[in-house]
């Protein structure tokens, strides 16, 4: 029987093969009515309040395009002050102040997006070392706290990963393969930088985002960091003789856009999809990594003198797919990671991925055999390392405090995932 695993917000599939790459191809298209209400509980202690937002903008990619009809905030009560600017990086940035919040305050975002997917065949020439990059463009080749994509260490993994690559898609395809198979999810990890990443192989949406770019820009190829939100709606893929349903968690998503030269920016997510993203994918705020994507959703306070009070926060979504149409097929490779890699067919240059393929398994106990065994000491067995007992809707990452005394507490990555079992078909 085949199993579909679900780890943080991509579902992969663990199939007994020794290479896990999937040509994909159809596509996806949904008029999609999302909404997201916020609440925060202030105390008479704290006198000012500022909430920070990155309004969705319409954006266009060879395989995943996002058009926003209409976007709404509301505030309740209305705030003292309300300013919006454009950022460094194209983020529409909304920030409200309440002075002093003397109320519970409900924060709406209402907005209707058609969000549509297109695999078919891509073709880039894109060369590798990459050249002809845009100087705007050339601001996602640096190095940062959590992408040290000069860290000699880094820097040698991924010369040593593209050393045959003559195509930038070859390097990237590389690298991807790479982290797939490098990486195990942990919901909270100790950090979130990509040298974390490299040396423990452990992290979130967050880590492998930044190992990945760490890796990419060490090579040359522009990344940049996605912030968002995944929507929880399943859909199925046509595989053969199976059918893979793909179920994210509901919240908040780190990802990556890769920039060729002949393609322009192209979505991929380093959990296991390459040159496109699913469209329960919205896309919100983009930067150099999640240090400097930390706009969107950004709780702000200051507090009397000697005050410890911090608001309570609380957060849900709810997305309703007005219309969905889903044509999906897949199709199974015999090159590719030990993890699942889902990607569109392209056409360009590259050498498939081989690694090596996993032992043997152990034999076939007997069940007369199995029914004679006696256990006497329990034992505990999954994902040892997710924590129990979570609120997902009201946890925030530990709050900061600026020289100033202001305190901020970002967004978090917390989402719930599962495990599934297919049937006989699915």
């Amino acid at each position: 029987m085949k199993t579909i695993i679900g780890v943080c917000l991509v579902l992969f599939i663990a199939w007994p093969a020794s290479a896990a790459n999937y040509l994909l191809n159809g596509g996806q298209e949904s008029n999609i009515n999302y909404k997201m209400t916020q609440k925060i509980e202030p105390t008479p202690n704290i006198r000012k309040l500022i909430l920070t937002y990155v309004v969705p903008a319409t954006f266009d990619s060879p395989t995943y395009s996002q058009n926003i009809e209409t976007v709404d905030f509301s505030f309740v009560p209305p705030p003292t002050k309300r300013e919006e600017v454009t950022d460094a990086r194209g983020n529409h940035v909304i920030t409200v102040t309440w002075l002093p919040p003397l109320k519970p305050i409900t924060s709406t975002i209402a907005l209707k997006a058609k969000n549509t997917v297109k695999l078919k065949t891509l073709t880039s020439n894109a060369s590798f070392p990459v050249t002809d990059i845009p100087e705007p463009v050339k601001a996602y080749l640096a190095a940062t706290e959590q992408v040290a994509s000069n860290d000699p260490a880094i820097m040698e993994m991924a010369k040593t990963l593209t050393r045959s690559a003559k195509t930038e898609f070859d390097a990237v395809q590389k690298i991807m393969a790479w982290v797939v198979d490098h990486m195990h999810y942990v919901l909270t990890p100790k950090s979130y930088d990509s040298m974390y990443s490299f040396e423990t192989g452990k992290g979130n949406c967050q880590n492998y985002s930044h190992l990945a770019a760490a890796l990419m820009r060490a090579v040359g190829i522009p990344v940049r960091i996605v912030n968002g939100i995944t929507m929880k709606k399943p859909y199925d893929v046509t595989m053969g003789e199976y059918i893979i349903t793909m179920k994210l968690a509901e919240g908040r998503h780190s990802w990556i856009e890769i920039y060729f030269p002949d393609l322009g920016w192209v979505p991929s997510d380093a959990q296991g999809s390459q040159m496109f993203i699913s469209n329960r994918f919205l896309r919100v705020e983009v930067g150099l990594d999640n240090n400097e994507t930390e706009q969107d959703g950004l709780v702000s306070w200051s507090r009397r003198k000697g005050s410890t009070d911090a608001p309570e926060f609380s957060e849900s979504i709810d997305a309703k797919f007005e219309t969905d149409t889903v044509d999906m097929k897949g199709k199974e490779m015999t090159y590719g990671p030990r993890e699942s890699l889902f990607t569109p067919a392209i056409e360009a240059a590259f050498t498939e991925v081989v690694v090596e393929p996993p032992p043997p398994p152990p034999p076939v106990i007997p069940e007369i055999e199995l029914k004679q065994l006696v256990y006497s000491d329990p034992f505990r067995f999954g994902n040892l390392e997710f924590p129990e007992n979570v609120d997902f809707l009201t946890t925030r990452g530990p709050a900061q405090e600026a020289p100033d005394g202001t305190m901020k507490a970002k967004k978090n990555f917390l989402v719930e995932t599962a495990e599934y079992v297919t049937t006989k078909g699915q």
